[in-house]
């Protein structure tokens, strides 16, 4: 790729989430270009090559805009990454409905062995409490607005995220469920801008194949947990015909699929 190509916005917002997740790397940008890299998508590091971004970026933003913003965070800022209890219900008041939600998933957070449960978190589950019914999806929304708002906030940008508001939508409308945030849990959506995709295109790549493999062994292992499911008898009978036809459906699919590449080879 050209020497010096400039930095997404994405990506970006990239580097901040791995600098929230890990603050003890701040002085530590290998550590941080490392994660970075690892999370990036293929058709993103196709784009920018297998060292981008740069440490020397990694280090630029460190210094010009999260190490300021993380290491000297103003008391409200600060007051909101703390671990949320009941008590701070005086300061942080909620609607009584929102509040047994929010109990619920404080609850479950209690359980587990990572306790950790900010008030900003428990803030955006009050506010989106209304909006969904699935604790587990509401509980990844709240999340990752959470998360979205904290990374706005260390890039000096309003938090406008229209991208994130369809799937919130489509988590409304059931169109994203438990199981899906269970199999696909990842909080930031990195993508190929236009001008990136063209670049890659002039230089031989198929963008639609980028991935690819990695996406068909996820469809087949999904294949084979809802052809397991459907042999759990405590299922609805009606439910496990529908999955084990799916399952086949796939399967017969799949291997025409392979026997037409075949034939094509």
């Amino acid at each position: 790729m050209p020497r010096g190509a400039k930095l997404t916005t994405d990506v970006e917002e990239l580097i901040a989430k791995v600098c929230i997740e890990h603050p003890e790397w701040l002085a530590k940008p290998s550590q941080i270009q490392q994660e970075v890299i690892r999370q990036l998508p293929d058709s993103l590091k196709a784009w920018g090559g297998p060292n981008w971004p740069a440490k020397a970026t990694i280090q630029d933003r460190l210094r010009k805009k999260i190490r300021p913003k993380l290491e000297n965070k103003p008391p409200e800022v600060e007051n909101l990454d703390s671990q949320w209890t009941v008590g701070c219900l005086a300061n942080y008041d909620m609607p009584p409905d929102a509040l047994q939600i929010v109990m619920r998933i404080y609850e479950k957070r209690l359980r587990q062995l990572k306790q950790d449960f900010t008030i900003r978190e428990a803030i955006w589950i009050a506010r989106l409490s209304k909006c969904i019914d699935d604790l587990i999806v509401l509980e990844h929304f709240a999340s990752v607005y959470a998360l979205s708002e904290k990374i706005d906030w260390i890039l000096g940008k309003p938090t406008l995220d229209r991208g994130l508001d369809i799937r919130l939508i489509q988590g409304m409308n059931k169109q994203i469920t438990s199981a899906d945030i269970e199999r696909f849990p990842g909080m930031v959506d990195v993508r190929l801008t236009e001008e990136q995709e063209n670049e890659l295109k002039a230089k031989g790549y198929d963008i639609t194949s980028l991935g690819m493999k990695s996406l068909v062994e996820e469809l087949d292992r999904m294949r084979d947990e809802i052809r397991a499911m459907s042999k759990d008898k405590r299922l609805p009978e009606e439910l496990r015909k529908g999955m084990a036809a799916f399952a086949l459906n796939y399967s017969e699919r799949r291997a025409q699929d392979e026997r037409s590449h075949t034939s094509k080879g």
